[in-house]
């Protein structure tokens, strides 16, 4: 029985060994600051962009709904 649990044990410390390694872990990623700075004007012009790409075919979904429900179910075959 004593072996059973010494491999038992050896387990649990490995894997907290693992967790706190990965606790630890710092990123290196690094970057400069940019060439031309970006200015309020382009920020809203690219969020705008970013939300309509993502609405618009939402939108036209919910839209074309209606033409949905009154479409003619097709018999399974």
């Amino acid at each position: 029985m004593l072996p059973v649990l010494r491999g038992v044990m050896r387990t649990r410390m490995s894997q907290g060994r693992a967790w706190v390694l990965l606790w630890n872990q710092r990123s290196s990623l690094h970057s400069k600051p940019p060439k031309e700075p970006i200015g309020p004007g382009k920020t809203c012009f690219a969020l705008s962009v970013f939300g309509a790409a993502l609405l618009a075919p939402a939108g036209w979904i919910v839209y074309h709904i209606p033409e949905y429900r009154k479409r003619p179910h097709l018999p399974p075959k």
